[in-house]
């Protein structure tokens, strides 16, 4: 009687380990397939700032952070994405108020989410979560220097990597 109450046991064992295989592989039949993994898109271009407000190349920041949204056309998707960049003097104009860099954003996409549409325009900012750069600049009381450059609300997505440059004209308005 051990000795049968003994194979059973072990049957079971086996079983129940089968089971836990069966059930790690993601087998068995009932299990849903994993989401595709998501895909990296990235846009990148060239970053110009100008500073009428006081005139300075020293009070643009050095560095600053840029941010933008990928998003599908419906807008209830959306993936952010930033990156820092280095600003430094521009060569066509080494000692105007202007300074210039490049940037990539990269957005990991979730597949699940259908094609993305377009990338939000990308807000320009004195650090990660900070102002608009324009905001740190100095202007006459009781102005304010504020981004006077137009743009799209949104760039349009190309795959796999979408080319925009940037234009950042920093000037006083009032408040």
């Amino acid at each position: 009687m051990t000795t049968l109450t003994l194979l059973i046991a072990l049957v079971a064992l086996v079983i129940a380990l089968a089971a836990i295989r069966i059930a790690q592989r993601g087998g068995g039949g009932g299990g849903l397939a994993p989401p595709p993994p998501p895909v990296a898109y990235t846009i990148t271009g060239k970053i110009k700032v100008t500073n009428d407000c006081d005139g300075r190349q020293a009070s643009i920041p050095a560095q600053v952070t840029i941010e933008s949204d990928l998003s599908n056309a419906a807008g209830n998707v959306k993936v952010p994405g930033s990156t820092t960049v280095n600003l430094g003097p521009d060569p066509a104009d080494p000692n105007g108020p202007v300074k210039i860099g490049t940037y990539t954003i990269t957005a990991q996409w979730p597949n699940a989410a259908g094609q993305p549409a377009h990338w939000t325009r990308p807000d320009v900012l004195d650090r990660p979560g900070g102002r608009p750069v324009c905001a740190a600049i100095p202007c006459p009381n009781p102005r304010i220097c504020r981004d006077m450059a137009t743009g799209t609300r949104t760039v349009p997505f190309v795959n796999p990597a979408t080319g925009h440059d940037i234009r950042v004209d920093c000037s006083c308005t009032a408040p």
